[in-house]
């Protein structure tokens, strides 16, 4: 990846991180209205799903912090995707996800999301997002 999408990627989370728990509660939103049928794959209660947000949270946080080093990254991504298997999670959810997470950015970073940003942020989840669609479903 090109040192300027990793930047534009990083700056970016950067100012959506510090409402994390409002962030992830809005991509969870969205993707449930993507997809209704997805909801139930994750926990019912609010104690557990908002455990789950903090999950995501944190596991965006160490891509976006990975993305120089995808070689470190991509073995953590690759497992996260096989455990997510479990979860009845399927490759075509991916572009669910990538699309729950830009609607996110969107409105969280508000002006601040740019055709240059979206287009990072879009470059970075097409790699990542391949990396474990390969993992889980390529065998």
């Amino acid at each position: 990846m090109e040192t300027k999408t990793i930047t534009l990627v990083q700056e970016s989370f950067k100012k959506v991180s510090p409402n994390a728990l409002a962030v992830s509660q809005l991509f969870y939103n969205k993707l449930f209205q993507l997809d209704p049928p997805l909801k139930a794959l994750f926990p019912t209660n609010e104690a557990d799903m908002q455990q789950q947000s903090s999950k995501l949270m944190s596991m965006l946080g160490v891509a976006v912090t990975s993305l120089k080093d995808l070689d470190t990254l991509k073995p953590a991504l690759e497992d996260l995707a096989k455990r997510h298997l479990e979860y009845k999670v399927e490759a075509f959810h991916y572009h669910i996800i990538g699309e729950a997470l830009m609607a996110t950015l969107k409105e969280g970073l508000k002006e601040d999301f740019t055709t240059e940003v979206q287009n990072a942020w879009e470059q970075t989840f097409t790699t990542v997002s391949n990396f474990m669609i390969n993992a889980a479903y390529k065998n």
